[in-house]
Order: structure tokens, then C-alpha cells, then sequence
């Protein structure tokens, strides 16, 4: 019963940007009080995007923070359809905005959502307080319209009791139970079953989500900008106790992060207090994003902290005379930045040379026809955007005597000392 809805929504942009998004939503059939998966399927680049829910009835008018977007990103957001919403066809109106080179971009868009009656044979529903990590007790609630279940079990998934047994439900009937949910972005599922027996055994079955409250619980926050660079960062973590009683709680960390010099931190928390520790972010050469996880642990709360962010590491391409051969001055294009570099060219006086893609450290040579002091242009694209920089090389004229071996090996040494002082004054 349940049909999977394709949206796509192209937005028209700049030239010099290219954005798309595209909504996958499940379940394709709902039913009123049902929360409703979102995947928003971005594709391009873009900064600090955000999606808002513009109908009232179906949201308010909180940002929901989808993260930057290089290349392809599926994050995942709920909205809750309300109990009392009528079956049809609805289109959700919502605004998406994003940034690049300090600019804000606003678009229009919708989501499509198909509301269906609920059957009304056996009612079922879900309530309670749901706080991630800690044990909370949940209600579930069977309503029979029609001929009573005898026999009757009642199972929650998941759940620390698993099952429930119960003779006869006639007309409604509610059941606790003990969970420990996760709350996967902020909303937990359950699977409902419902079994007994009327001429024969019968069996209902539900998915309900519910999302999770954050008003209890323990929250980190962290200043971790939305670009870096390679080296060592200092960020400021942000630990919020929102329980009425102290934690003694544990902080734990990748290990490309440091408390201290440490990847675990024994910490007290007085109640509905806050505590802030710096930590150390070490970003290698070669990266391209960076992720800061933080796990925060008690006797009752278990939860995993997540925070990313793009490293910027440009290329840096740099050319130079390596020698000739074959009685033409031959030239080395190499690039001693971390980033990789696409569409490389090299113009020399006017004169165009692809070389194509150069990783970091790597190289290429070329053959030129030129001598004296040229004006050498050099021409690159980095994630997405083109670079140029104007540099003046000097080709020597060639010597009678011709090029040595031993030239050449120099050359090859001029080569590894260049790029070797382009990346320690990157980090410096």
C-alpha cells in the first residue's frame, strides 16, 4: 500500500552555479498522524544549505539545516501530517536557500504527498515521550471496530519487553512499554503487530514514527567552521545538561581529535548547566572534509555527536625550466598544493599547452619553442571553480655542449625542494 513519490525540482541558478534538488518521500501512501520521511537528494555546489516548510499545517517556520553540498548529499528530514488532515493529494510548499562567495540564494519549491484514509478495522497508535538514549515508557493504544481479537498479542519493535500477551480486546486497550530509542534524526520507528484470533488468526501490522523530544537529554555543540584548512584546530565543544539532576559522563572522540592529548574525558555536568572544553581538530595534508565525532556516554544516555566540515586545500601550480631535450627547452608544470587540479593549461606567450589533471605532487612536462623571459599563464579549475595566475619564467638559451644527465637530475632535485617549500608555507 505504500508507493514511493519522485519529485524532482530543478532550480534555476547563475551561471557560475549549479544546484538541483530532488524529493524522495516515503511512505508514498500515508495516513493522517503519520510522520513522513523526506530525502532531500542534492546535487552540485553549494554552502550552507537550508529547507523550511512554508504550510503551517504541516510544519512552523524552523530552518532545517541540510549542510554544505559538494558533489551529491541525501540528508533526511521528517514532517508529521496532523490527525484530523483529510485524504488527498497535497503539495507542500517549501523554500530552500543556500550561499556562495558571501551570496544568499532563495528558491521555491514543493513536496507531493498523498494522504489516504486509515482503515478503521483495528486503530492503532503510539504515544508518549520520547527522549534519545535513555529508557522512556511508551503507550500503545488498540482500538477494535469490529469483531473482538481473542488471544490477542501486542508486540513493539523495538522494545526491552518485546511482547505482550492479553486475553480478549473487545474495544480498546492500551499497553506500556520500556524502549531505548535511537532517534535516527531526531525521529524513532516502531513496528506495531498486532495478533489473535477471530474465525482464524489474524495479524495487523503498523509503522509508526514518532519524533523524538529535546528538551531532556544531554546536547553538544561545536564551533567547528564550515570550511578548514590541513594542520591543527582549535574548537570549542559545547556540553549541555538537560537533565534536572548532575552527569557524570565520559567524552570520547575520533582519533583525529584531542581532549587534552587524550580521546576520552571523564567529565561532571551539574543539572541544566552547561560546560565548555576545548579540543584539538588535526586535519591531514590530503584531505578534502573533515568530521568531528563527538560520543557522549552516562549510566542511562548514549548518544553520538556528528559534525562536518569542508577542508580546503587548494592546489598550487608552479612551473619552471627543467633543461632541454633534443634542442628544445622543455618545461616542468607540477603542482605542490593538496588539492587536486583539473583542466590544467599552460599558456606560454599566447601559446596553449593542456596538461589535464594533476593530483598533489604530481607533475608533467612540456616542450616549448620559446627562449628568454616569457609570460607564462597558468590556468586550473578547483572544485568546480577556475583559477588563473600570471607568472614570467626565463628559459635560457641553450649551450653548444647540449644538456648533461646530470642537468636533468638537478632539474628533478630543483623539483622536489620547490614543492616541498610550497606545502610548509601552506601550513605555516
Amino acid at each position: 500500500m505504500r508507493l514511493h513519490i519522485l519529485l524532482t525540482a530543478v532550480m534555476l541558478l547563475p551561471l557560475a552555479f549549479s544546484l538541483s534538488v530532488t524529493f524522495d518521500v516515503y511512505p508514498k501512501k500515508p495516513v493522517p498522524g503519520d510522520a513522513v520521511r523526506v530525502t532531500a537528494l542534492l546535487s552540485g555546489y553549494a554552502l550552507n544549505v537550508e529547507l523550511k516548510v512554508l504550510d503551517p499545517l504541516f510544519g512552523t517556520d524552523t530552518w532545517i539545516e541540510l549542510g554544505d553540498v559538494s558533489g551529491n548529499s541525501m540528508p533526511v528530514f521528517y514532517i508529521t501530517l496532523p490527525e484530523n488532515i483529510k485524504p488527498g493529494y497535497y503539495q507542500i510548499p517549501v523554500e530552500v536557500r543556500f550561499e556562495e562567495n558571501s551570496v544568499r540564494y532563495n528558491v521555491r519549491t514543493h513536496i507531493p504527498v498523498y494522504v489516504i484514509p486509515e482503515e478503521k478495522d483495528v486503530e492503532i497508535d503510539v504515544y508518549g515521550r520520547l527522549v534519545k538514549g535513555v529508557k522512556n515508557n511508551i503507550n500503545v493504544t488498540v482500538k477494535v471496530n469490529g469483531e473482538p481479537l481473542r488471544n490477542a498479542v501486542v508486540k513493539l519493535i523495538p522494545s526491552l519487553e518485546g511482547s505482550k500477551e492479553y486475553g480478549l480486546i473487545k474495544n480498546q486497550k492500551t499497553f506500556t512499554f520500556t524502549v531505548i530509542p535511537e532517534c535516527k534524526k531526531g525521529v524513532q520507528e516502531f513496528n506495531v503487530v498486532i495478533e489473535g484470533f477471530r474465525n482464524e488468526k489474524v495479524t495487523f501490522f503498523r509503522t509508526i514514527k514518532k519524533i523524538c523530544s529535546k528538551q531532556d537529554g544531554i546536547a553538544v555543540e561545536a564551533n567547528i567552521p564550515r570550511t578548514l584548512t590541513p594542520g591543527e584546530h582549535t574548537v570549542e565543544l559545547k556540553l549541555i545538561n538537560n537533565f534536572d539532576i548532575p552527569k557524570e559522563i565520559t567524552v570520547v572522540t575520533s582519533s583525529n581529535v584531542l581532549l587534552g592529548g587524550k580521546t576520552s574525558l571523564p567529565l561532571h555536568i551539574d543539572g541544566r548547566s552547561v560546560e565548555r572544553i576545548p579540543v584539538t581538530l588535526i586535519i591531514p595534508d590530503d584531505a578534502t572534509s573533515v568530521e568531528l565525532v563527538v560520543n557522549v556516554v552516562s549510566d542511562d544516555f548514549n548518544r553520538v555527536f556528528r559534525f562536518s566540515s569542508i577542508v580546503y586545500n587548494p592546489p598550487e601550480i608552479i612551473v619552471y625550466f627543467k633543461g632541454y631535450r633534443d634542442k628544445k627547452p622543455l618545461i616542468e608544470v607540477a603542482n605542490a598544493g593538496g588539492g587536486e587540479a583539473e583542466n590544467v593549461i599552460v599558456y606560454i606567450n599566447n601559446s596553449p599547452y593542456f596538461i589535464g589533471t594533476l593530483t598533489s605532487g604530481d607533475y608533467d612536462s612540456i616542450e616549448v619553442e620559446f627562449a628568454g623571459d616569457v609570460n607564462v599563464l597558468l590556468s586550473y579549475n578547483y572544485l568546480g571553480k577556475k583559477y588563473t595566475r600570471q607568472v614570467t619564467l626565463n628559459i635560457p638559451k641553450k649551450d653548444d655542449g647540449g644538456i648533461t644527465p646530470v642537468y636533468l637530475l638537478t632539474g628533478g632535485l630543483i623539483l622536489a625542494i620547490i614543492i616541498y617549500w610550497f606545502r610548509r608555507r601552506s601550513r605555516d
